[in-house]
């Protein structure tokens, strides 16, 4: 039986929890993308969990496409986020988890529905 190599393990792992591109990854740790591809392939096998990279643009951590906020709601939230330094796409993303991570869904919607 042959064992994998793990000495890669540990630093792909921690630039893949961080998004980058497994192409950077690569350069920076000098090997060839395919061999972090295998890598996180075999750790995501075992239960890690990375964020999946898509290739073309970037789209930064959190790989969110916000693409279907109408224009009434990004220009509601355009002030907030200039006050705050960021992207209408920024802010949206730290609502949606700071929401998320409070259990304020229910709260928000006030729907009465989807109790966990």
């Amino acid at each position: 039986m042959r064992y994998p190599d793990t000495s890669l393990d540990q630093p792909i792992s921690e630039l893949a929890k961080q998004a980058v591109p497994a192409r950077v990854i690569a350069e920076r740790i000098g090997v060839k993308p395919q061999k972090v591809h295998s890598v996180l392939h075999r750790l995501r096998r075992h239960g890690a969990e990375f964020p999946r990279i898509r290739p073309g643009r970037g789209r930064g951590p959190q790989e969110v496409r916000l693409t279907r906020l109408s224009a009434e709601v990004r220009a509601a939230l355009e002030p907030y986020a200039a006050a705050r330094g960021v992207t209408v796409k920024e802010l949206a993303v730290a609502i949606l988890d700071v929401v998320t991570r409070d259990g304020l869904v229910g709260a928000v919607l006030d729907d009465r529905k989807g109790q966990p």
